[in-house]
């Protein structure tokens, strides 16, 4: 678990950002303006209507004929 705590891509990521001379304010607006849209996706994603369960394996990986897959 330590050695995946090293590779987190998301600190790798802010590091690396500091070494091109991002300033702390602006990798703090960058992160805020992800969680954001993180955030409303997951609003929208919430108003949506379930799918119906046949359709739960349409296009995962070829869509059959359904009267092929009864």
């Amino acid at each position: 678990m330590e050695e995946a705590k090293k590779n987190d891509p998301i600190k790798k990521a802010i590091e690396m950002a500091s070494e091109y001379n991002f300033s702390p304010d602006d990798i703090k607006k960058i992160q805020a303006d992800a969680l954001s849209e993180v955030n409303e996706a997951f609003d929208f994603a919430e108003t949506q209507p379930w799918p119906n369960p046949e359709d739960a394996l349409e296009e995962v990986y070829v869509n059959y004929p359904r009267e092929l897959l009864i």
